[in-house]
């Protein structure tokens, strides 16, 4: 149906030469009708491909990718399939697969969605956003994520999966980190961690404020560590259009409760004149005779 048509298009991009048919039309008909000879099918059919191409309609050029989030640090480098970023990140847009470098110090990420993430170097992750759910692939380096309660939010490891867990509709702050060595921490300052081993299918809960380290995919936790799970990246500067919500919250409705009536006001005058004196009553409100 689609060859048909667009028969008229292709005839017209195809050229004509003046080739022998076996039949007895005459030469100087298209080529796609006058040649027969079996070694040029393989060229015809890649020019009518061509030709098809040309007559089909274009599809519509795909939107632009949605920022996630913007980055502040002095050593940072954002990576996508098309562009490079390095050095002093003063708000860089972060987009869908870019991929976030850290190569020293600290590093402050404004989600759109709301949130924060604070990054300890030397860390390496890439950042990915589907129907408003955000995940990040981390490489190495520590994450300091401060959400609230709704907007989803995942860590990837080449062992765990990380998920913040929010407590009665709390805000979460968790702290995931992973060395080059491949010893994994977690931190749960406010809300729970949940762990998932993606191999074994082994599951870990961080209860909130505790912080567990993990060695080789284990669900294990190690006994004696001499370090923290922490990442602060406070000390980095953001400005303060940055940390303005870009949805901000409707007002809560206050019950005001009801005014009292107002006192009445006595002056002097009234307070020294003497009281009235009640009225007569009329003939009607008299006593009857006995």
């Amino acid at each position: 149906m689609i060859v048909r048509a667009y028969r008229s298009k292709i005839l017209s991009c195809l050229p004509t030469a003046n080739f022998r048919a076996r039949s007895s039309k005459r030469a100087g008909q298209p080529l796609l009708s006058a040649f027969r000879l079996p070694g040029w099918h393989a060229a015809l059919l890649l020019a009518s491909l061509y030709c098809l191409s040309l007559a089909l309609p274009r599809p519509a050029p795909a939107q632009a990718r949605q920022s996630i989030g913007r980055i502040w640090g002095e050593d940072v480098t954002v990576s996508s399939s098309t562009s490079l970023v390095s050095g002093r990140a003063a708000g860089v847009p972060i987009l869908s697969g870019d991929v976030i470098t850290v190569h020293s110090g600290e590093a402050r990420m404004v989600l759109t969605a709301g949130g924060q993430i604070g990054v300890c170097g030397p860390a390496q992750f890439t950042l990915l956003e589907s129907d408003g759910a955000i995940t990040a692939a981390l490489q190495f380096g520590r994450l300091h994520v401060i959400l609230s309660s709704t907007t989803p939010f995942t860590v990837y490891t080449p062992f765990f999966q990380v998920t913040p867990q929010s407590l009665e509709n709390g805000p979460r702050d968790s702290t995931i980190g992973l060395d080059p060595s491949g010893r994994f921490c977690a931190r749960a300052t406010h809300g729970g961690i949940s762990l998932n081993q993606q191999l074994t299918g082994d599951s870990l809960t961080v209860p909130e404020p505790q912080e567990v380290f993990l060695d080789g995919g284990s669900v294990k936790p190690l006994r004696t560590v001499a370090a923290s799970c922490t990442c602060d990246a406070s000390s980095v500067p953001l400005p303060a259009a940055a940390l303005a919500p870009s949805h901000p919250p409707p007002p809560i409705p206050v019950a005001l409760p009801k005014s009292a009536p107002a006192p009445k006001t006595i002056t002097p005058a009234a307070a020294a004149s003497p009281a009235a004196k009640p009225a007569a009553p009329n003939a009607s409100q008299q006593a009857a005779p006995q």
